[in-house]
């Protein structure tokens, strides 16, 4: 049976980084790792772009552009989407299983919401081909991803990742469990 973990938190705490700690341990410690994470572009210290990359081959795509007020159905929305890519994730989620290590950075409102997005995510996961899966969503979300996705551990980043000190923590707990079980 997979164990599925939860990773949430607000914008900038940190999320991507735990995704890439997690990563980098199973590779190094000989796990195939799949999925996609979604790093932030950054211009200075300002944020500017998201990128998505396969975690199997290291492709990337750039995956949104900072664009607040783009979606007049709801203008709080800040970032636009670029369709390619998206269907390029889905592509890869697709293919991710088997795999001791599942990561998608992140599930969010177009797929729980709309129905758009990464959709290809649900029914990975419902096939349970993994052993160990981690999942991103935002604090607002996480009744969503519970409802879908049922018993799963939570780790709920908080502070900011100047403060890493919550990702190394979490990082740290994670690591702790994946050698108990």
């Amino acid at each position: 049976m997979a164990q599925l973990t939860i990773i949430c938190g607000e914008r900038d705490v940190g999320k991507t980084s735990l995704c890439k700690l997690i990563y980098d341990f199973g590779v190094e410690n000989g796990y195939s790792v799949k999925g996609i994470i979604s790093p932030g572009i950054y211009e200075g210290k300002k944020k500017t772009g998201i990128e998505a990359v396969n975690l199997s081959d290291g492709e990337k795509r750039k995956l949104a552009d900072f664009c607040p007020g783009w979606d007049p159905e709801k203008p709080s929305r800040e970032w636009k989407f670029f369709e390619d890519a998206l269907e390029w994730g889905n592509n890869v989620i697709s293919r991710s299983t088997p795999a001791d290590v599942l990561i998608f950075d992140e599930l969010g409102f177009m797929e729980f919401e709309k129905g758009l997005g990464w959709t290809s995510a649900f029914k990975v996961i419902e096939q349970n081909e993994f052993a160990k899966g981690f999942i991103v969503v935002r604090n607002v979300l996480l009744n969503n991803a519970l409802a879908e996705f049922g018993e799963c551990k939570v780790i709920n980043l908080k502070g900011s990742r100047s403060t890493d000190h919550s990702v190394q923590g979490a990082f740290q707990d994670i690591v702790a469990n994946w050698e108990a079980t």
